[in-house]
Formats: structure tokens, sequence, C-alpha cells
């Protein structure tokens, strides 16, 4: 490894804590998570953003738990899997947003805008085709 990739990991350690300590706090959440009788009925979607909040959790109780980024990212993947929702069942999701979503909530939503933007950018790199046919969708 070169020293940036160890300045990078220095620099991860003081917001995500301890490696090993953040790894044993997320794969318990997901242990726990696998193991609850619901599991095997979410979509791959809604699993992906538990797991992926779930990781997020394990670096707020073993980092900084004052990094903004780690609550941004746990409420854009929580956005994500409400919008994956409404896409895959559009039929049974007739809710607004504005309805479903509490006003003490709204600052957060705002605040998560960006990492959505961002996440939903990747994935959207990620498989152009599966994206393309869901904005046909629509």
């Amino acid at each position: 490894m070169t020293a940036n990739v160890y300045d990078v990991l220095s620099q991860r350690a003081a917001t995500h804590g301890h490696f090993p300590e953040h790894a044993q706090i997320s794969q318990d959440l997901k242990l726990t998570m696998i193991h609850a009788r619901n599991w095997n009925i979410l979509t791959a979607s809604q699993r992906e953003a538990l797991e992926m909040i779930a990781h997020k959790i394990g670096r707020i109780l073993a980092g900084d738990p004052n990094t903004i980024d780690h609550w941004d990212d746990t409420a854009g993947y929580a956005t994500l899997a409400s919008q994956a929702i409404t896409l895959e069942n559009p039929v049974t999701t007739k809710v607004t947003k504005a309805n479903s979503v509490p006003s003490s909530m709204t600052t957060l939503g705002k605040a998560s805008n960006k990492i959505v933007d961002r996440l939903q950018a990747a994935m959207e790199a990620a498989d152009p085709e599966y994206y393309a046919t869901l904005g046909a969708a629509e």
C-alpha cells in the first residue's frame, strides 16, 4: 500500500472508528436482521438499504457519532429504499411524499438530498439499463 492509503485510513479511523470494532457492530446488526421474520420477503433494494444502514450505524457507534455524513448517508439509504418501493409497486404506493413525511422531517429530508443524489448516480452508473427501465415505467 502507498503512504496515501495509510493517510486515508488514519483519517477515516478518526470518524469511522477502529475497523475491527466497527466490523463487529455492523456484522452483529446484520446477523440480527437476517434472522428476522420478514428478511426473506424483502426486496433486494430493501435488504441492501438495511445492510448499508447497519454499516452506517456501526460507524456511528464505533467512530465519531457527530459526523454528519454518517447520519446523512443513513437517511439517504432509507430514502433510496422508499423510492424503490414506489417504483416497484406504483399501484400500492399512492401516498404522496408530502403526506408521507412528517413536517419535522423536512429539514432532514433536505439535508439528505445530496447523499441520495450521489448514491442514485452511482447506482445508475453501475446498471444503466435497469435504471432506464425504471424511468420508462413512470
